[in-house]
């Protein structure tokens, strides 16, 4: 099989981390989000902690890391920290499973950016540099935060989530001020349900503009409840937005990485990250709906716009000012960062759909053409949108639909 091919089945794969969900084994949580919704908001926390604190560490490395890390759980599934904390499963026995699950990931991929992978899961694992330590101490917050946003009635022992991070930011010192925070509002979630909350729990440390940074966090909490395609029936399988940002900035890093790409990957990333973040406070539009003219362009630009300025004033000016940039720059795509992303946003949009089959599509058109513009950008990315579109020709056939000539117009 071509690298390219290996590539693209790669990516399509990635719709199983939307597929397999956390805390299936904890009754409390009624509503079990994605693993990629969870590592979509791990990323957004680690780059906003990151530029909070300021610490010695690359923050390029430290997104990868947050970007793998969960990474075996399309083949072994999550395993619900409720089975482990209760001694259902051993982590010896997980820890097992999971070594065995990235042996086979880092086999499907080309060698470099499967070895890439592997050993950027294997730093998280073992915890061996600073950077997978930041990232092991954030994420399992982010399990806290997840908590906290559905309440009270999702804490089915409360010394489960209380001392959740212990292990953890033991070794982060420069983190304990944040997580002394985050255990403040566990607590008060506890007490508004009338959970006991032991005092050993609680930590002293202050965080500057924290209630800024964490209204921030549980805002993008809603991107994982926010569903893609909402003006389409016919897209049964729909994904969130927390989802496809998930994959967006995987399909980034893939190809950057594999092919070369002369970007600046961090930019890329951080752009990827934040592309969507306005639809926080305006909701998803379909782009069916600009299609028919049902909403315009201009509308759309401008809720966008008005939600990204109330977003900028509600952090800390400097990484407001920096998300609000990054999301500018996403809209304007003029840099070479931007043309990618741009690209592979509506790459990704339809290679969600071929994961599902013809069964999930809905407008033939818009589905063969929608990343062509996008890609007349960046050229040397067009063996990926070949595969894609003879993937996409072989789902006409058994859609009954016709492959017209134009949709191949881009390749000329």
């Amino acid at each position: 099989m071509q690298d390219w091919e290996k590539i693209f089945d790669f990516i399509l794969f990635l719709e199983k981390l939307s597929i397999n969900k956390r805390w299936t084994k904890t009754d409390s949580f009624l509503i079990k989000e994605s693993i990629s919704d969870h590592s979509f908001r791990v990323l957004l926390i680690v780059f906003v902690m990151y530029r909070k604190l300021k610490p010695n560490i690359d923050l390029l490395k430290t997104l990868k890391i947050a970007l793998v890390h969960d990474i075996i759980e399309w083949v072994v599934g999550d395993t619900d920290y409720n089975s482990v904390y209760l001694g259902l499963v051993s982590k010896e026995e997980k820890a097992e499973k999971e070594l065995e699950a990235i042996q086979k990931i880092r086999e499907s991929l080309p060698e470099k950016i499967g070895n890439e992978i592997f050993f950027l899961w294997m730093d998280y694992e073992k915890a061996i540099t600073k950077e997978a330590k930041f990232v092991k101490a954030l994420e399992k917050t982010e399990s806290i935060l997840h908590t906290i946003y559905y309440g009270d009635s999702y804490i089915n022992i409360v010394d489960k989530f209380a001392t959740y991070c212990d292990n953890a930011m033991k070794e982060c010192s420069e983190l304990h001020p944040y997580y002394a925070e985050v255990k403040r509002k566990l607590k008060e979630v506890c007490q508004s349900g009338w959970l006991d909350w032991k005092d050993s729990y609680d930590m002293e440390e202050t965080m500057e503009d924290f209630e800024k940074i964490f209204t921030f966090f549980q805002l993008a909490q809603k991107l994982k409840e926010t569903e893609r395609y909402g003006a389409s029936p016919e897209v049964k399988e729909k994904s969130t937005v927390a989802e496809h940002t998930f994959r967006l900035v995987f399909i980034v890093f893939l190809v950057k990485e594999f092919f070369e790409v002369d970007i600046d990957l961090l930019k890329a990333f951080n752009i990827a990250i934040f592309h969507d973040i306005a639809e926080t406070l305006t909701e998803e539009i379909d782009c069916v709906l600009i299609y028919k003219g049902i909403v315009s362009k201009e509308e759309k630009s401008k809720n966008e716009l008005v939600a990204m300025q109330k977003i900028r004033e509600m952090l800390p000016h400097e990484i407001g000012d920096e998300i609000f940039s990054l999301w500018e720059e996403y809209e304007k795509w003029e840099t070479k960062e931007a043309q990618i992303v741009k690209a592979f946003d509506k790459f990704e949009w339809i290679s969600h759909l071929l994961y599902y089959w013809y069964e999930n599509f809905d407008e033939p058109d818009i589905i063969a053409t929608h990343c062509d513009t996008h890609f007349k950008k960046v050229p040397e990315l067009l063996p990926l949108l070949k595969i894609l579109k003879t993937r996409l020709k072989e789902e006409y056939k058994k859609w009954w639909k016709d492959w017209k000539r134009e949709y191949d117009e881009v390749f000329l």
